[in-house]
């Protein structure tokens, strides 16, 4: 008998440590439910804060001057265009039509001046170059209706600048 109430005892501990076993579960399970709440909620309120900057800039472009506005939408697409270090360019094939947009290096950034063409990649010198930057040849037009006329740049392992030197290049990543 004494035996029996051992099995007994053992038996409701072993299901008492059952039911603690399954409430510790349910509990992680809440926290790791709150926990990915907590990060969906995080997601869309950097996507809110993004779109009340949006917001934020649109209104302050309203107070400007035409000209000055034009300006700042200029320098922001510069901002947001993309580096074309040395690596990207010798990987681009031959005939590629990317988008490029140059900003003075010698007037502050405000009000710098600020120009589009549209470019078609030929190939990288790699036989005449500094020792930091290398010649990049393609051709360029302003418009679509334009005909292609030869360019050249000169790019680094960081960065594009315009044959003289005195233009910063960049690629945008999509149209205006």
């Amino acid at each position: 008998m004494a035996t029996g109430q051992i099995l007994l005892s053992i038996l409701v501990v072993a299901a008492l440590l059952y039911g603690v076993s399954v409430v510790f579960h349910s509990i992680r399970d809440s926290f790791v439910a709150a926990g990915d709440l907590l990060r969906s909620l995080d997601e869309k309120l950097e996507r809110v804060e993004k779109d009340l900057k949006r917001v934020k800039e649109v209104v302050e472009d309203l107070e400007l001057p035409e000209d000055a506005r034009k300006q700042r939408v200029k320098t922001r697409a510069f901002e947001a265009a993309r580096e074309m270090p040395l690596p990207f360019l010798r990987n681009l094939p031959a005939g590629t039509i990317l988008r490029l947009i140059s900003r003075s290096r010698d007037d502050p950034p405000e009000s710098a001046a600020i120009d589009e063409i549209e470019y078609r990649h030929e190939r990288v010198e790699e036989g005449e170059s500094s020792k930091i930057s290398r010649r990049i040849h393609g051709f360029s037009r302003r418009a679509a209706s334009d005909e292609w006329i030869p360019h050249h740049f000169f790019a680094s392992d960081a960065q594009a600048s315009s044959s003289s030197g005195s233009d910063h290049l960049r690629r945008r990543v999509s149209r205006p």
